[in-house]
């Protein structure tokens, strides 16, 4: 039986590698991410290296987005072998600059959109007794960290 990862946050970089990567390995690959032109253009480029590939559409923003798709992704493919979680905010600049609005965009995809995924596939993971759970995104940290360490 094939197993599953699903990379939330699916992107030209890592997101798109960690699948690739799985895939050679024999993996269904399944993408989150809320371009759907970018989802369409990721499948196919992943389908050429021969890697059975899935999209579904999906805002770290909206957290029910998130819900929604997951339900999709569990209800046609069972347990979630593998999430990947690389969703991150695009936004750099001092932390201390950010509006309250930035801090919560950065919070709810960074963090609280990361928990709700987790969430939704250790269950079932834990049933089965296995799985892996990678989180790859959370730029907000880096920024907090490189304004800590620019402005001493």
């Amino acid at each position: 039986m094939k197993k599953n990862i699903v990379v939330v946050g699916a992107g030209k970089g890592l997101g798109n590698a960690i699948a690739k990567r799985f895939g050679k390995n024999d993996f269904r690959v399944i993408l989150i991410a809320r371009n759907v032109g970018n989802l369409n253009a990721y499948k196919k480029e992943i389908e050429k290296e021969g890697i059975e590939t899935f999209i579904y559409s999906a805002d770290c923003e909206k957290p029910q987005t998130l819900e929604f798709a997951f339900k999709e992704i569990q209800a046609a493919f069972g347990v979630l072998d593998v999430l990947v979680y690389n969703a991150r905010v695009r936004e750099d600049g001092f932390a201390t600059a950010f509006s309250n609005d930035d801090f919560i965009k950065h919070y709810q995809t960074d963090v609280a959109s990361a928990l709700c995924c987790v969430k939704l596939v250790m269950q079932k993971q834990a049933e089965q007794r296995s799985g892996a759970i990678l989180l790859s995104g959370g730029i907000l940290g880096i920024i907090l960290a490189k304004n800590t360490r620019e402005s001493q």
